[in-house]
């Protein structure tokens, strides 16, 4: 039952096996079993979107489509943030400790109730270069990635990039109004830049792409 239906208590699993075999079972033993097997209970599920099987069938059809896109995924830079804290743990981090421990020194993790310093680093990678690093203290909203991401780092970026496709994923932090209008501006500058072109080894110009794409995919 523990393998077909991972959230089942262990409660629920010796109250199913008492009422088909007829023995009392405790909780405790079902968990003695189950750790002996390698399952352990105190582990967080990972969190995912609720995909159905259109969803799961129409992504496959669009990886399938541009899996072979050489070409066109070297010019795509993919840029995300990372919340890193300073002071304590984020829920992620685990100890080992036997029945009857929870309040011992060694296993607990000492942290203030208030808010703790914490830091945020985005960054940019593509085939051929990658961005600089910004580090960027407290919390990121709009006007902070718009001030201190989109104008300064972003767009400088981009300008050495003739054919560079942005892309960003979909949180509210991107998406405002604001961020819009500021990513208007920015796509305005590098569409006069577009207009001075570039030239290879040829001679030849070529102007250059600047495209931003908001789709998470």
């Amino acid at each position: 039952m523990a393998v077909t239906d991972r959230s089942v208590t262990s409660r629920t699993v010796a109250q199913q096996i008492g009422s088909v075999t007829h023995h009392s079972v405790s909780a405790r033993t079902i968990r003695r079993r189950l750790q002996q097997n390698g399952l352990y209970t105190q582990r967080r599920p990972l969190l995912g979107l609720p995909l159905t099987q259109k969803h799961r069938s129409l992504r496959h059809q669009w990886c399938d489509e541009r899996m072979m896109w050489a070409a066109e995924w070297n010019e795509v830079v993919f840029t995300d943030e990372s919340h890193i804290c300073l002071q304590h743990h984020d829920g992620r981090f685990r100890v080992w400790r036997l029945r009857g421990e929870m309040m011992l020194n060694s296993c607990v993790m000492h942290r203030h109730t208030g808010p703790a310093p914490s830091i945020v680093e985005w960054g940019g990678i593509g085939y051929h270069s990658r961005s600089p690093l910004v580090r960027i203290a407290g919390t990121l909203n709009s006007q902070r990635y718009i001030s201190e991401v989109l104008k300064p780092f972003v767009l400088a970026y981009f300008q050495g990039l003739a054919t560079a496709i942005f892309q960003q994923d979909n949180a509210c932090t991107k998406i405002g109004s604001r961020v819009g209008r500021n990513q208007a501006t920015v796509m305005r500058i590098c569409d006069r830049w577009m207009q001075k072109g570039t030239t290879d080894q040829s001679g030849r110009s070529h102007p250059p792409q600047c495209i931003t794409s908001r789709e998470d995919r």
